[in-house]
């Protein structure tokens, strides 16, 4: 005989349900942090399976998102970007930190909805959603980042692109003398840091060398290419070069000015290379986006 109670000999019929932890609430994050999504299935399974998630609101991608392992599941039921989120075998309670980029951008608050629903051949069911708020990221600090950035592709005749050119990006201060330069990074940064002396800062972009063999002149081309200059989640501005000095005839060992940093304190004034103020104002306020052409 056997007791009544002994039901785990019971053979168990149809999906178990997952249910969210986070169903229904409302996290809060900061750019780059993680948001933890906890699953609690009735029951173990003896094979893995999916969850279907897609996310929604306003501005937001997957560029806000830090995801390179995840299965793209392309737009959905919702009308969001999705994902598959795989859970395995032989758990009850499954914890996926879903990971959250933090950029450099001034950006206002951010509202993501996310809904969790079965999977086409799920072996458990889910419909349940959750809202996220992901803050601005502001950096602690008054540095100041300048960033020298230039395209993948730059050649017609395809010997030299992206990072095979080596350009160099050098700071010099107001008596001409070279403050810090970067020269082996792609792309090329400096930080003017908060404790630097007051005064003026000359940014100056030079082509080193395209890594490949030079054009011919009738096979030249300009050889673009930006300064990125910002205090993270608070001000940011870029200067493109479109129709540049440098080009892939005769633009190796060329130098031009790209831009002049004003120090006062922790505040500054961003010229472009012919002296023209791009903007003004203290290192820890919000500023505007520029760019000059």
């Amino acid at each position: 005989m056997t007791s009544c109670n002994e039901d785990e000999t019971l053979v168990r019929k149809g999906k178990p349900a997952i249910s969210l932890a986070e169903n229904g609430t409302t996290t809060a994050v900061v750019e780059g942090d993680d948001i933890v999504m906890t699953f609690n299935l009735d029951y173990a399974l003896k094979d893995a399976t999916q969850v279907r998630v897609e996310f929604s609101g306003d501005g937001v991608t997957y560029s806000d998102f830090n995801e390179t392992t995840i299965n793209d599941a392309g737009g959905g039921f919702f009308g969001g970007e999705g994902f598959f989120i795989n859970i395995p075998a032989f758990t009850e309670t499954f914890t996926y930190n879903f990971k959250t980029v933090q950029d450099i951008f001034p950006e206002a608050t951010e509202e993501v909805t996310f809904k969790f629903y079965s999977a086409a051949k799920a072996y458990a069911t889910i419909d349940q959603e959750m809202t996220v708020t992901m803050t601005n990221y502001v950096q602690p600090n008054d540095d100041v980042t300048i960033r020298l950035e230039w395209p993948n592709a730059a050649s017609t005749n395809g010997d030299f692109s992206g990072c095979d050119i080596d350009y160099d990006l050098e700071v010099y201060d107001g008596g001409f003398g070279l403050f810090d330069d970067s020269y082996y990074d792609c792309p090329e940064v400096i930080v003017l840091a908060e404790t630097a002396p007051d005064g003026n800062y000359f940014v100056v972009p030079s082509l080193y060398d395209l890594g490949g063999t030079p054009d011919t002149a009738a096979d030249a081309v300009n050889l673009p290419f930006k300064l990125v200059i910002y205090k993270a989640g608070l001000w940011y501005n870029e200067i493109d070069f479109n129709d540049p000095a440098f080009n892939s005839f005769d633009g190796v060992g060329a130098a031009t000015l790209g831009a002049v940093l004003v120090k006062t304190g922790t505040s500054f004034e961003l010229q472009d290379g012919n002296g023209d103020t791009i903007s003004t104002g203290r290192m820890g306020l919000p500023q505007f986006s520029s760019s000059r052409k």
